[in-house]
């Protein structure tokens, strides 16, 4: 298993000062990835999509975890199967890891909303997909470890900039209606 080659982060704030960390919105600072990292979240993401295409669920990326893509991430990890009633999808959300964005990576894979929402069921839903379900995680840039077929959700905002050749190289993509 080969390792993507780490897309380089954004180091550097809206006044162009050097920051090696993101900052959430309560305070807490999260170190921005290195070359080691990438690797070690590939193997992660790479491990949890053979597992999960092996109990059949549909993996779903969605791209850019801001107010529409959190609650797009959530809603779709939260379905289940409508004859048997059990999860059918397991979702990775796809952030870019900037200073400005990077921290609702590791909040999200804590289960916690990266987004304030006016519905009081989006919170515990990301909670209960990431926690109890396990049908929900965040990760770097996983579209670049696809070699087979994926379902492919995007909120448009989040793109990274010119890097849309790597969706057409990742193998199958298609939206997820």
């Amino acid at each position: 298993m080969e390792a993507a080659k780490a897309a380089k982060p954004n180091r550097t704030n809206r006044r162009g000062s050097r920051m090696d960390y993101s900052i959430s919105p309560e305070g807490e600072k999260f170190k921005l990835p290195d070359e080691e990292d990438y690797r070690k979240e590939y193997e992660r993401l790479f491990k949890l999509v053979e597992r999960h295409r092996t109990e059949g669920h549909e993996i779903v990326v969605v791209m850019g975890l801001g107010f529409v893509g959190a609650v797009m991430a959530a809603v779709v990890a939260d379905a289940v199967d409508k004859e048997t009633g059990k999860p059918n999808k397991f979702v990775i959300g796809m952030q870019r890891p900037s200073v400005r964005s990077y921290w609702k990576i590791p909040l999200f894979n804590r289960g916690i909303s990266p987004i304030k929402a006016e519905d009081p069921e989006v919170a515990p839903m990301i909670e209960r997909c990431v926690n109890l379900k396990k049908t929900m995680t965040v990760g770097l840039d996983v579209v670049k470890m696809y070699t087979g077929s994926i379902n492919f959700c995007c909120s448009v905002k989040e793109l990274f900039p010119g890097k849309n050749s790597n969706i057409r190289n990742t193998g199958k993509l298609k939206s997820v209606e």
